[in-house]
């Protein structure tokens, strides 16, 4: 089910740069205390990482057999993501632990949402269920 495309290589590429650099951004800006930045620098990266995932995805040759292929781009997004925010979570000395928890229960609701995407994605083929494509 999960193949590792060109495509996909290369929005693993560009998401791991995008989410790097919004981080170190990110811990930037509240050192410094520059929050009114925070809401335009997560709405650049909210785009970028859209804008990413569309124009890799809609390249895929798969794009118009699998229902299940946008499952490959949020799985990988998840990878790349979590990995980065973690130390990003865990090293902010002046958080109280009641936002690492909220930070931490984000990650586990995110991970339920793509085991739900997986699923459901599993059980359909372009908005058609099984049995309606192979009676």
């Amino acid at each position: 089910m999960f193949k590792l495309t060109r495509n996909l290589k290369i929005f693993a590429a560009v998401a791991l740069v995008a989410t790097v650099a919004f981080h170190w951004t990110l811990s930037w800006l509240l050192t410094e205390q520059l929050y009114v930045w925070i809401w335009p620098l997560a709405g650049v990266y909210c785009v970028t990482m859209f804008f990413n995932g569309l124009l890799n995805g809609r390249q895929e040759d798969a794009f118009l057999s699998r229902a299940d292929f946008s499952f490959s781009y949020h799985l990988m997004t998840y990878i790349i993501v979590v990995p980065v925010w973690l130390p990003f979570i865990l090293t902010r000395p002046t958080v109280d632990a009641s936002a690492r928890l909220g930070e931490g229960l984000g990650m586990l609701g995110w991970g339920v949402g793509l085991l739900i995407h997986y699923f459901v994605s599993r059980h359909s083929i372009k908005g058609y269920s099984r049995d309606e494509v192979f009676d």
